[in-house]
């Protein structure tokens, strides 16, 4: 994908859970690990139903520059919309692209 297309500045963030005195878990602090631009697009047509036969709730693909650390329990923040990843994949047509499998939080 060429850089222009890239419009949607995306935060990924990272969830920190706080442990208490006792050792036991408390609560969950989203901390960012970076703030990219990249695509976000609503899935739809035949690409929404190939996807969706493996993630029932995919609602977008994002699709960025490569960047280390993002995994499914990573979280991307895009203005005042959360999306939770599903799935993480290299994308085969362009070496140093991501492409994110995502669910949309409402």
């Amino acid at each position: 994908m060429r850089a222009g297309e890239y419009r949607d500045r995306l935060t990924f963030q990272n969830p920190v859970t706080d442990v208490d005195s006792y050792g036991s878990g408390g609560d969950i602090t989203w901390v960012d690990m970076a703030t990219v631009y990249g695509s976000i697009k609503h899935l739809i047509g035949r690409e929404a139903s190939n996807i969706r036969m493996t993630f029932a709730e995919a609602s977008h693909r994002i699709e960025l520059r490569h960047i280390s650390g993002v995994t499914p329990i990573t979280r991307i923040i895009s203005g005042d919309r959360i999306f939770d990843i599903l799935e993480v994949n290299q994308d085969k047509r362009s070496i140093g692209e991501l492409t994110i499998i995502a669910r949309e939080k409402l």
